[in-house]
């Protein structure tokens, strides 16, 4: 359990002045705040490697009896739990604010929390004073945190030309890994902690088809967005409830417990999400687990056939033909049968494998299941693409936030100046959304400059 923004104003050493004893004065009640919470923060650790995340959280709550929190007791309380209780976070975060508003930590807090609700009009308003006082304490540096989420807050406010300069002035090209973590603190989903608390909850009120996601969370529990790991513990404390579940589907149990035996922990303990890091899987043992060969069975979960495609592969165990000739017809039937998952696979390896089978299937994906990838390719493909294309128009209405659909939305625009900088703001943003990399948004900041100067 971390602090977020608080990270940022930490590092400011402030002159000793007297009109800026405020900040000073703030962050030293922070550090004792903070001191509150440590021995809380041991136990819930522990209670989190356990799966308790309910019993976590209220050790860190009851660290500090309600009413005798301070401000910064709250504003601490608030930090710790974002990603774990994120309403009640939100609420002490406004709450912290009301009660500080003048101080630069609770503006940029709930500045922050606020753009994460869509505000980006108040969002923006306390940035802007944020900025004004780091200006004042500091000098007139652009900080890459914040200058990235007011980059976003100004996309959002249909402020293209400002967001321009603010992002040159960031340094992205020195300064990418700080702009990066800044859009992961501001877009990141929910804890996997708290994903998996919502897992077993809906397992347990009867959507036993999800048994399959809490296993595959274990096994890539993804604490950010470059990094996932195998979680044994919560794999150890998860897998007896699978098997009481599915007691009597011996099948869908045998295929996750496959699943894991193929899903080894990395060498260090931590892995890129998405790639194992380890070595291949002998054919042969695919075979005798009865994933290939004479016998060969497909999983009855996709997702876990998706799972173990996408696991196998990154250990280069597996070439993309061999999935389509033993599992092919198998997943085809799925998907024609309305399979959202066993239809991206199937795009996915009819893509890699550079098949001429790849706009039938993407066309059918995309009647049958609305599938994201195989609108993207499907308009990517379109020569010529205008504003009023219907597939576009009805890709847009399925996936408004999809960096594919807006790119090209992107494409179409050109020619329209204003519809062209929207376009370009809107698929800028939703790379924001999972920012691993700035290289990916390169493209779209230069047409971006291009359309600005014409």
């Amino acid at each position: 359990m971390l602090l977020s923004a608080t990270l940022l104003l930490a590092t400011i050493l402030v002159p000793q002045d007297a009109d800026r004893a405020q900040f000073a004065r703030f962050r030293q009640e922070l550090a004792r705040a903070s001191d509150d919470f440590a021995e809380a923060k041991r136990r819930a650790a522990a209670l989190l490697e356990q799966g308790e995340l309910a019993a976590a959280n209220q050790a860190i709550i009851d660290a500090v009896p309600a009413e005798e929190r301070s401000t910064a007791h709250d504003f601490i309380l608030a930090n710790l739990l974002a990603r774990y209780a994120p309403e009640f976070s939100y609420e002490l975060h406004r709450k912290a604010f009301a009660s500080d508003p003048e101080s630069l930590y609770t503006q940029l807090e709930f500045g922050l929390r606020k753009q994460q609700r869509g505000d980006a009009t108040r969002a923006m308003a306390l940035y802007e004073l944020v900025n004004t006082q780091i200006t004042q304490l500091v000098g007139d540096a652009p900080d890459p945190q914040t200058g990235a989420w007011r980059v976003d807050a100004l996309l959002a406010l249909d402020r293209p030309a400002e967001a321009l300069a603010l992002w040159d002035s960031l340094d992205p090209a020195r300064r990418h890994t700080e702009i990066e973590s800044a859009f992961h603190v501001l877009n990141a989903q929910p804890h996997p902690h708290l994903r998996r608390a919502e897992l077993l909850a809906a397992i347990e009120a009867g959507a036993s088809e999800r048994i399959e996601e809490l296993i595959e969370l274990d096994l890539n529990f993804d604490t950010d967005w470059w990094n996932a790991h195998r979680n044994s513990a919560l794999l150890a404390v998860d897998m007896p409830r699978v098997r009481a579940w599915l007691a009597d589907e011996p099948s869908r149990l045998a295929d996750l417990e496959l699943l894991i035996e193929l899903t080894p922990e990395a060498e260090d303990g931590f892995r890129w999400s998405g790639t194992s890091g380890t070595s291949g899987v002998d054919r042969a043992a695919l075979e005798a687990a009865g994933l290939f060969g004479t016998d060969a069975r497909l999983p009855q979960s996709s997702r876990v056939v998706f799972a173990l495609a996408t696991e196998l592969s990154s250990r280069g165990s597996l070439e993309t033909s061999a999935w389509l000739t033993t599992h092919g017809a198998a997943l085809e039937e799925r998907a024609r049968a309305g399979d959202a998952v066993a239809f991206e696979l199937l795009v996915g390896l009819h893509a890699q494998s550079s098949s001429p089978r790849l706009e039938e299937l993407e066309q059918l994906g995309w009647d049958r299941v609305k599938d994201e990838g195989s609108a993207a390719g499907l308009l990517a493909r379109r020569r010529r693409l205008s504003m009023d294309d219907t597939l576009l128009q009805d890709a847009l209405r399925a996936h408004p936030d999809s960096w594919m659909i807006l790119e090209a939305l992107v494409r179409a625009t050109d020619g329209d100046r204003e519809a062209h900088l929207s376009a370009i703001s809107r698929a800028l943003r939703a790379h924001f959304r999972h920012l691993s990399s700035w290289h990916s948004v390169r493209p779209l900041i230069e047409e971006l400059r291009v359309t600005l100067d014409r």
